[in-house]
Formats: structure tokens, C-alpha cells, sequence
């Protein structure tokens, strides 16, 4: 009884990792010197919630360090993390030293670094002004090594270096058919991506935006080996340990 327990439970791993190998390669099809010119990129736009670290750099560094310092400072938040920078209000406004309330929502990076020196250079001669998203997040749950939250430095983040990040997508996962659920102004969008697909590169969900939620779905063999498992289990555990109770039994005489 043990033995067929152990051989189905070997068979059932072993024909779970074979019947997922098709679904474990990216960009099916690309050959090699493919070159793809057409790779999807946005501007990052600025958005309710957004976390800037606004750093600037003069002839007047009394100016520069009243600016700077938000960014050092840290403080914590009703959630209990750790919070610095300046934080774009419900309502799309930056408080900023010297130029106070700022409507930024909507505005790209770009944009806002093109006003703020605008604005500094009244202040003082030439101000080279900086801009950076702290808290860009994503979500990646499901068949992944690492799932969770992460947090990059960059707001130029793709799907695939977010998966890479959580550890790539496990044998069991299906990369034919992956979740991407993405926060619009007034409801949640979802796109099914096909990992394997270099299509991927050029389209919309290439690139991914802070709040993004990525979920691997578990393929079919999984789910069958799971369930086998979960039938076996018990029986297995329960044999072996009434194997080697009854070794040790037999060993004492």
C-alpha cells in the first residue's frame, strides 16, 4: 500500500513538470537578430497618492537645503510605514517650500521638473530641479517563487522584470494566460496577457503603472496533483510513520 502511495505521488510530480514544460518558454517564435523598434513606453504621469522625492540644485543652497530636506526627514504614517518626501494630496496638489499649493496631477515628470525651475528660478539663478517616483508598487500573487508586494526605485518597470523580481513563474504556473488588474480613476481594468507572446512588447500591458496587480494562474496539472496529493498525503505520512515506529520497536529486542 506505501509503495503504490509513493510511485503515484513520484508519477503525479513527474507528469506535472512534463505536462507544464510547453508553457514554460517566453517570446515563442523570436529568432535571433529579431529587432523589436517598436517597444510600448509612456510617460510616467503623475497620480493622487504618488510619493516625490524633488530635490534642487542652485546657487543658493539655503533654498536648496529647505527643499531637500523633505526627502531626508522621515516621519511615520497612520499605517506605520516609513514616509518622506512630498505626497501628491487626494485632490492632485503638492505643497512645495516657497511655492506652496501646486496642482501636479496629470502632469509627467517631465512637466513638473519644466514648472518647478519655472517657479525656483525666482528664487535663485538656474535651478536644476529633479523628480522621482518613491513609491512605485506592484502586486504579483499565484504561481510565483517570491509573490507579494514589491517596490521599485524606477518607474519604468515591465511586466516581465516584475515577474523576475517575484522569483519567475513556477512550473505550475500558466504563462499563456497571466492576470494583469490595473486601477483606472473610477474602477479596475483586466487584461489577460500571454507571456510567450513577444506581441507583449509592443502592446499596452508591457509597461506597468503603481498599484498594478499581477496574477499567475496555477495550470490544470496543478490543480489535478494537487488534489491527488492532498488524497495521498495523509496515507503516506501515516505508513511511513508506522514504519518507523515499528523499526524502532523491532530494533530494541
Amino acid at each position: 500500500m506505501i509503495k503504490k502511495g509513493l510511485v503515484v505521488l513520484v508519477v503525479s510530480y513527474f507528469l506535472a513538470f512534463c505536462g507544464s514544460s510547453k508553457d514554460q518558454v517566453y517570446f515563442t517564435g523570436l529568432k535571433d537578430s529579431t529587432i523589436i523598434d517598436s517597444v510600448y513606453w509612456r510617460e510616467v504621469i503623475i497620480h493622487k497618492g504618488d510619493q516625490l522625492s524633488i530635490t534642487v540644485a542652485s546657487l543658493n543652497p539655503e533654498m536648496d537645503q529647505i527643499v531637500n530636506q523633505a526627502n531626508s526627514v522621515s516621519g511615520q504614517s497612520a499605517g506605520g510605514e516609513t514616509q518622506s518626501g512630498y505626497f501628491v494630496t487626494e485632490k492632485g496638489i503638492l505643497n512645495l517650500p516657497r511655492v506652496g499649493n501646486l496642482k501636479v496631477e496629470g502632469m509627467s515628470h517631465a512637466q513638473l521638473i519644466d514648472t518647478l525651475q519655472i517657479l525656483y528660478s525666482q528664487y535663485t539663478k538656474s535651478p536644476i530641479v529633479s523628480v522621482r517616483l518613491m513609491n512605485f508598487r506592484v502586486t504579483v500573487l499565484g504561481e510565483v517563487m517570491h509573490p507579494g508586494q514589491l517596490t521599485f526605485s524606477t518607474p519604468n518597470i515591465d511586466i516581465y522584470q516584475a515577474i523576475g523580481k517575484a522569483g519567475d513563474i513556477t512550473p505550475f504556473g500558466r504563462r499563456s494566460d497571466v492576470l494583469l488588474i490595473r486601477q483606472t480613476d473610477s474602477s479596475r481594468l483586466v487584461h489577460r496577457v500571454n507571456l510567450s507572446d513577444p506581441k507583449v512588447i509592443r502592446s499596452s500591458v508591457f509597461q506597468l503603472q503603481s498599484g498594478d496587480l499581477i496574477y499567475v494562474e496555477a495550470n490544470q496539472t496543478k490543480k489535478n496533483s494537487s488534489s491527488l496529493t492532498l488524497q495521498l498525503f495523509p496515507v503516506i505520512t501515516s505508513g511511513v510513520t508506522l514504519v518507523v515506529a515499528l523499526m524502532g520497536i523491532v530494533g530494541r529486542f
